[in-house]
């Protein structure tokens, strides 16, 4: 069976000439110097309002003009903007950006990330990447390198080799240092993880060496900013110049700390997604559960989204039922699944609802252009698998075959692995 072969019709021929067309413009501005776009009636966001219609030019990769009735210039390549959406990039204001990480986000429509604490060897290059206007696959990076932190402290913990600041060392040197090295900016970990654990303390920086810090980046030309769990290390940090917060702390804020804040003019990275995953509100697994997303991920992403916080839903279980909830988590993850994706996207007979369900309320020509490249990318991904190599009976035996074995073994048990909710239930 040959779930790659071209599907629904010319779109799909339409959807790859699309793709390749625009490889094709980009590669030959780059190899003739004729660099420069003009988007013709396009609906524009600019980060702050909307312009219904406008011309916008872009020229050696930057915004050259925005306005109404815009001439075009005769070097420039028009594109239509009719009925189409222009917006910047999006900034990803809190990362920890390894390995593909810069890839991923541009995949994702971020071009701007700013990471929190990274790999200080990189700052140079960093910086190389971000003043060329070559076409490139990944967002920027800015980073703050290594932060001020403790021995022992939080930021110490993932492997790699840190410099510290020690109890009675000048904070002042340390954030010099740190700028001579090309950070960013100059981030501060207030984190003793009191707000986290009722017995577990980890070692922090002072608050004298904290503001110390913060009058060191200013003097540096840096902006400072810190990261607080706790309401009352939010209050320092601020009170004594940080000019942002790069965690919210998880108890209840007063209106003090908000007056302050907005005086002092600091801005605050929330970092939602880190308070969802502690209160354990399942705003990662509803990620993975949209299909229009799901195609995107690669397995560790999904694994990672999947994960829990503090997950305890599994102690006291013998090493026979770990195993026994793994084969089935496996079950489900890896095979299963799989006959899902199959039934979902590729069974002609569902594929009408499935595509009016998932595209439906997509924009022309989005609602055209998007189904058959994103079912392309699944039958990649199903053919490598090996499912997509079944027949289709075949797919719904080992289906119906997955979902008998799972029945015989819950019987009349009310969770899988008896009568507690255990992870895999989840």
């Amino acid at each position: 069976m040959n779930l790659c072969k071209p599907r629904s019709g010319g779109m799909f021929a339409i959807a790859i000439a699309i793709a390749v067309a625009c490889a094709s413009a980009s590669s030959s501005r780059a190899a003739d110097g004729a660099n420069a776009l003009f988007f013709d009636d396009v609906r524009v966001f600019d980060g702050v309002r909307m312009r219904e219609r406008a011309d916008v030019l872009i020229r050696d990769g930057r915004i050259a003009a925005i306005g109404a009735n815009l001439k075009m210039p005769a070097d420039a390549e028009r594109i239509d903007g009719a009925g189409k959406t222009l917006l910047p990039g999006l900034i990803d204001a809190h990362t920890h950006s390894w390995g593909d990480a810069q890839r991923d986000a541009l995949r994702f429509g971020v071009t701007t990330e700013l990471d929190m604490m990274g790999d200080r060897t990189r700052l140079s290059a960093l910086k190389t990447q971000r003043a060329s206007i070559a076409p490139t696959d990944e967002a920027d990076l800015w980073s703050a390198g290594a932060a001020v932190t403790a021995p022992k402290g939080h930021g110490t913990q993932y492997g790699m080799g840190v410099p510290t600041l020690a109890p009675g060392e000048d904070a002042a040197a340390f954030v010099k240092a740190r700028a001579a090295e090309g950070s960013d900016y100059i981030k501060i970990i207030l984190e003793d993880f009191s707000a986290h654990s009722e017995t577990m303390r980890l070692p922090t920086v002072t608050e004298a060496q904290t503001s110390a810090a913060i009058a060191a980046a200013h003097a540096e030309k840096k902006l400072a900013v810190v990261h607080v769990s706790r309401l009352r290390d939010a209050q320092y940090a601020v009170k004594n110049g940080a000019d942002g917060l790069v965690h919210m702390f998880v108890e209840a804020g007063d209106a003090a700390f908000v007056q302050t804040t907005k005086r002092r003019k600091a801005f605050v990275v929330p970092t939602l997604s880190v308070i969802a995953t502690m209160a354990r509100a399942e705003e990662g697994r509803k990620l993975v559960d949209d299909a229009r997303l799901s195609p995107w991920l690669t397995r560790a992403q999904i694994d990672a989204l999947k994960a829990t916080y503090g997950d305890s839903l599994d102690d006291g279980m013998s090493p026979a039922g770990r195993a026994s909830a793994h084969a089935f988590r496996r079950l489900f993850e890896e095979n299963f699944y799989w006959c899902m994706v199959y039934a979902r996207w590729f069974d002609d007979a569902n594929w009408p609802e499935s595509k009016q369900a998932i595209f439906g309320r997509m924009p022309l020509p989005l609602r055209l252009i998007a189904p058959p490249l994103i079912r392309r990318s699944l039958c990649k991904q199903i053919d490598g698998h090996g499912m997509g190599r079944h027949e289709k009976d075949e797919i719904y035996r080992i289906a119906r075959d997955d979902l008998a074995a799972a029945s015989a073994w819950l019987g009349d048990k009310r969770y899988f692995m008896g009568d507690k909710p255990r992870s895999i239930d989840a």
